[in-house]
Parts: structure tokens; C-alpha cells; sequence
């Protein structure tokens, strides 16, 4: 299954001069926990919760930052047609939840995150107990 089946096509967005004070708003109307930065149409950083969170010990009034003072500018990226695995693999080589799903001219088109990657594959394993209980009734 390719990763455009389940990405989350409405991503949540902000340009690096936003403040982190904006992007703390979005998150909060929008009910997400990172939101990517664009240029140009395509994803060059994420901003977290927890980056935000974290950044508080590190730099001074933090509000007054733009996202670009504390986005994650190392950014991993899948594209569109990446094998679901392949999506797994990333986060955990990359140690991240989320990755922007790009096309193949590099611009945005969704966002997958481990937890839809749980439910997907929960829903498989669903599927799969139904046939090994249909075909072993002792269980």
C-alpha cells in the first residue's frame, strides 16, 4: 500500500519568518502537534509540540522566536508512492512520529504519522485474528 492512501492530505503549514507565537495558535485551533514549514510549495523544517516544549530550557522567551530559530531543519521526507514499510523504516531511522509526504517535484502533499500507521496496521491484524479464528475454532 502506498503512503498517499493514508497521508493526511490537509497539512497544517507555516513560512520560517512565522512566529513561534502564530504557529502555537495554529496548532492549538487546528488541534495538531507539529506543523511543517513550506518554501515554495515544498517542506523544508517541522516545528513540533514537543520541540516547543523543549526549546523553553534552552532559549529565552521563547514566544518571540520565528520557527525557523527552532524548527527541525534536518528534515526526512517520503514520497507519495513509498511503500508503507518503507514509511516505518524512516521514522525509526530518523527517531520521528511524523514525515511530510512529498511528490516527486518535492512539494507537499500530505503528512503521515506513526499514529496512523498504528491504526492502519491494527485494522490489518484485525483482519488477519478474523481468518485464524475462522480457521482454527478452538481459539
Amino acid at each position: 500500500m502506498a503512503v498517499q492512501q493514508i497521508a493526511e492530505p490537509d497539512v497544517v503549514t507555516a513560512h520560517r519568518d512565522d512566529g513561534v507565537e502564530d504557529v502555537v495558535e495554529k496548532m492549538a485551533t487546528e488541534n495538531v502537534g507539529s506543523v511543517v514549514i513550506v518554501e515554495d510549495g515544498s517542506p523544508v523544517g517541522i516545528v513540533t509540540d514537543r520541540t516547543i516544549a523543549l526549546s523553553i530550557r534552552e532559549v529565552d522567551d521563547v514566544a518571540d522566536q520565528t520557527v525557523d530559530d527552532l524548527m527541525a531543519a534536518d528534515l526526512a521526507t517520503v514520497s507519495a508512492d513509498a511503500g508503507v514499510f518503507d514509511v516505518i523504516r524512516t521514522l525509526s531511522d530518523e527517531g520521528v512520529r511524523r514525515v511530510p509526504v512529498v511528490d516527486d517535484g518535492g512539494s507537499l502533499e500530505g503528512i503521515v504519522s506513526l499514529d496512523d500507521l498504528i491504526v492502519l496496521l491494527a485494522d490489518e491484524f484485525g483482519g488477519i485474528s478474523t481468518v485464524i479464528e475462522q480457521q482454527a475454532p478452538r481459539f
